[in-house]
């Protein structure tokens, strides 16, 4: 909790939902349009989440929680090359 709102969409939530929508982008099953429609509410509730995350820091720290989203999806490569394999 953040004092009195909660960040709805956490990053690791977020990063492995990105990598699922892009899999299933690849994939075709699913009009792409659905697809990003579909990913558009997510995305800004993330964005909501990382505005509250944030509010209180200074730019350094805001920069450091950006580097920790960028070494989190680069953590979960092996998780996107396995989705990838699966749905070509």
């Amino acid at each position: 909790m953040i004092g009195k709102r909660m960040a709805i969409v956490v990053a690791a939530v977020w990063a492995h939902a990105v990598l699922d929508f892009a899999c299933a982008f690849q994939k075709n099953s699913l009009s792409r349009n659905h697809i990003i429609r579909s990913l558009t509410p997510l995305y800004l509730a993330r964005v909501a989440s990382f505005v509250i995350e944030t509010e209180i820091m200074n730019s350094d720290q805001v920069e450091d929680r950006i580097e920790q989203l960028c070494l989190l999806f680069e953590q979960l490569k092996p998780y996107l090359a396995g989705k990838w394999r699966q749905a070509s």
